[in-house]
């Protein structure tokens, strides 16, 4: 886990990638890079309306919840969510319970998951977060379009939050060929107040295709996160893209024409103030 401080006053922008399995949430699930140190591209507060209070310490982590499911398929269409759905209530209620402890063992000020089913999953975690740790929190989700799985995206989060969205290609882009569909995503917007000044965050969570046989379209994923980004990291704007990027390079080997790290990073650009920050470089 990493953290920002907010009385720092310098962040650029920051990438995490790579899949992450529940056992190793509290040593590698955290997605932030500092690029220069502290909070940047902040801006005078509106006095009528102030943001969230900063906290004291920012912590932002994802989390790869693997299937979470519950025990109800009467939502499900696909067979194998329904095979992947908890089989029982008392299983998945013990899901939720232990999922919720370890969140609340760090205290994430914004976590990203993947591989939820819905918003009602993500209801029951920060519920049995409030209820057995005493720890607010609220969810951002929209509806994906990922219906062989059913699998989606979301962010729970205690402050800040301003603005979540989805997008989408433009026709231009999709008769280019150049890039695929990102049909688990989710763009949130956050905000907090520090003295007189509004730090902005702009956070992205992928959940990338898999398999070392989608590397061509994972590819064009990659390549179509960082086009979305692109202009909010060339203005200089906090950005953060994080998730389950499911790419087969190690840490530290990430080459051109490579499975796509290269590209989300900026490194394909001429352009060096498109470039972002693997912080699992820089991870003990």
């Amino acid at each position: 886990m990493f953290a920002i401080q907010p009385s720092l006053n310098c962040l650029q922008a920051a990438l995490l990638g790579r899949s992450l399995s529940v056992a190793k949430l509290l040593s590698v699930a955290l997605a932030i890079c500092l690029a220069k140190q502290g909070f940047g591209q902040d801006s005078l507060a509106d006095k009528s309306w102030p943001s969230d209070r900063a906290p004291q310490l920012l912590k932002i982590a994802t989390w790869n919840l693997e299937w979470f499911f519950d025990d109800f398929q009467g939502n499900n269409r696909s067979e194998v969510a329904k095979e992947q759905s908890a089989p029982n209530r008392a299983e998945w209620d013990w899901r939720v319970g232990n999922f919720a402890a370890a969140i609340a063992k760090f205290e994430p000020t914004i976590l990203a998951v993947q591989e939820i089913e819905d918003r009602g999953v993500m209801q029951n975690l920060t519920k049995a977060l409030k209820e057995q740790f005493n720890l607010s929190y609220r969810v951002a989700f929209i509806d994906g379009f990922d219906t062989g799985t059913e699998q989606d995206v979301a962010v729970i989060f205690r402050s800040g939050l301003v603005e979540l969205s989805r997008r989408e290609q433009n026709n231009s882009m999709f008769e280019s060929k150049e890039f695929y569909n990102l049909s688990k995503h989710l763009i949130t917007r956050f905000e907090w107040q520090q003295a007189d000044r509004v730090i902005p965050l702009t956070l992205l969570n992928l959940h990338l295709r898999a398999t070392a046989d989608a590397a061509d379209l994972r590819q064009k994923q990659t390549k179509l996160a960082h086009e979305w980004m692109r202009k909010a990291i060339e203005r200089g704007e906090n950005v953060i893209i994080l998730g389950d990027f499911n790419v087969e390079e190690s840490v530290g080997q990430i080459k051109a024409g490579g499975d796509g790290m290269h590209t989300i990073l900026g490194l394909d650009t001429p352009n060096p103030k498109d470039d972002l920050i693997d912080l699992l470089e820089k991870a003990p």
